[in-house]
């Protein structure tokens, strides 16, 4: 919880009136300049009548039936710290507030709205809240311990702000890495009461996601968005028990995630290596050295790359669109291979049947002495035949993958 320094009273007035900003476009004009300026004093003390509860959220609430109390909760996302794939969390730093009633308490000076001292808040009723999939939460400690960042307006309104850094988990799913689209479920639950007693308001007015329009997350891998969980959802309420449900508010967060890093450190890379290799086809079979060293070269880099791309990919029970991409990619070249390996075993047959046939030594004459012209124009076809469908085919493909994935 965010206070102000201890003894700087100017400092305190400057958070109060930022935090009144929050909330004055629930008054009137008049309203909120007529509260504003009868408080003469920046802090408020409380008036708690006997035999108050402080675990009972208002006086209106019966225990066996009845109204559940009503807690307006405001979830404004400061900034997305972390987002970690191979744990599957995410990591933000964020405000919660929050605004009920409680007609019991009563403030001697009605028509102020101000900071209530730290020891009434303890007496108070407050709403206690978990997180149900949070992995850890930490809040900032407060920096006065006098003065509570709770705000008293008239009517029995309070206004409570609590500035929490959170990790919390997320089902992501990379059988689509790196085209990924994932779906996290922020959710903070009531710790206390069922929601027959207390009920979060979980609407557009009551809970918003704003995310601060000067924030920079140049450095995540996503780009995020949030969408406010709808009241009727059934996700809006979790069961504690088999008979009890605990009313809960939060959002889910879309996490896209940036494609053009990978899209220039792989897939284009990778690409154009396979194209490069069709060029194989084009140089002279009996130029086996500079043929097969190209393939060979070219399959041993995408091998490299894929190698590193799985290192920094995240756990994947399955094979990921990005495995499926270098599969084929080393597909074709592995068919590039077998092809010129086919070529030259040809070539070889023919050089065998010619020194068993003529008596002529081993490595007497060049390969290409000892094959007939027929013989070359059926190898070359081959390699014109596969030169022209390979590409066709590899572009087939990358249609098909863009369109699919």
């Amino acid at each position: 919880m965010f206070v102000p320094t201890s003894g700087n009273k100017m400092a305190s007035l400057g958070l109060l009136r930022f935090s009144l900003a929050a909330f004055f476009f629930t008054l009137t004009e008049s309203q909120a300049s007529n509260q504003l300026f009868t408080c003469s004093e920046y802090t408020l003390r409380l008036d708690f009548p006997d035999g108050y509860n402080k675990f009972q959220p208002s006086e209106r609430i019966d225990f066996m039936s009845g109204e559940p109390a009503s807690v307006n909760v405001t979830l404004f996302v400061d900034q997305v710290k972390e987002i970690y794939d191979h744990t599957h969390s995410v990591e933000l730093l964020m405000t919660v507030r929050f605004n009920w009633f409680d007609e019991r308490i009563l403030n001697p000076h009605d028509s102020c709205i101000g900071l209530i001292e730290a020891d009434d808040f303890e007496r108070m009723w407050k709403p206690a809240v978990t997180f149900a999939n949070a992995d850890s939460v930490s809040s900032r400690p407060s920096l006065n311990a006098d003065v509570a960042n709770v705000i008293y307006a008239a009517g029995g309104q309070f206004w409570w702000d609590q500035m929490i850094s959170v990790q919390f988990f997320c089902d992501m799913d990379f059988s689509r890495y790196p085209l990924d689209t994932q779906l996290c479920e922020f959710r903070m639950v009531s710790a206390s009461l069922p929601d027959i007693l207390l009920r979060f308001n979980n609407t557009d007015k009551a809970l918003g996601v704003i995310p601060p329009p000067n924030q920079s997350e140049n450095e995540l891998a996503y780009d995020v968005s949030y969408a406010i969980m709808a009241v009727e959802d059934s996700q809006s309420r979790y069961k504690d028990d088999e008979f009890f449900l605990m009313s809960a508010a939060g959002f889910n967060m879309i996490l896209k995630r940036r494609t053009l890093p990978y899209m220039l450190n792989i897939y284009i890379p990778t690409g154009g290596l396979v194209i490069i290799s069709f060029a194989s086809y084009l140089i002279p079979p009996e130029s086996y050295p500079g043929r097969m060293g190209l393939l060979v070269t070219i399959f041993l880099v995408l091998t490299n790359i894929g190698t590193g791309t799985r290192a920094k990919s995240p756990s994947s029970g399955t094979l990921t669109v990005v495995d499926q991409w270098l599969l084929v990619c080393n597909c074709f070249i592995a068919v590039a291979l077998l092809e010129y390996a086919f070529v030259l075993f040809t070539i070889r047959r023919q050089h065998d049947k010619d020194k068993m046939t003529e008596g002529k030594p081993p490595s007497a004459r060049r390969l290409s002495y000892q094959m007939s012209s027929r013989e070359w124009r059926w190898l070359n076809t081959i390699d014109r035949v596969t030169f022209f469908i390979s590409p066709i085919v590899f572009l087939i493909f990358v249609i098909v993958y863009a369109v699919t994935v």
